[in-house]
């Protein structure tokens, strides 16, 4: 599920890319009401405010292996780079 850009390029084999809007995760937690604002105008709609942010399916994880870590920064580096390059911004992942 985290080779995301295979993911994208499917997407844009039926919509220009123009129609869709990526958005980190991790940016949407730190500042949710900045991130939702970005969504609602991009999508065209009216400004609402809602009047609470509350995290509903963030899930708390047992502390990671450090070598299952590493693992897996090794198995996504190449991924996550051509997500880079395709996206032409880099996200804050570790």
């Amino acid at each position: 599920r985290g080779y995301y850009a295979k993911q994208i390029k499917e997407w844009w084999k039926h919509f220009p890319k123009e129609q869709l809007l990526i958005v980190q995760s991790e940016e949407f937690y730190r500042d949710t009401p900045r991130v939702y604002n970005e969504i609602v105008e991009y999508l065209g709609l009216k400004s609402y405010t809602l009047p609470t942010f509350e995290a509903k399916n963030a899930l708390k994880y047992a502390k990671m292996a450090p070598e299952t870590k590493e693992k897996l920064k090794a198995y996504f580096a190449p991924k996550n780079e051509e997500l880079y390059e395709l996206l032409g911004k880099r996200f804050d992942w570790q």
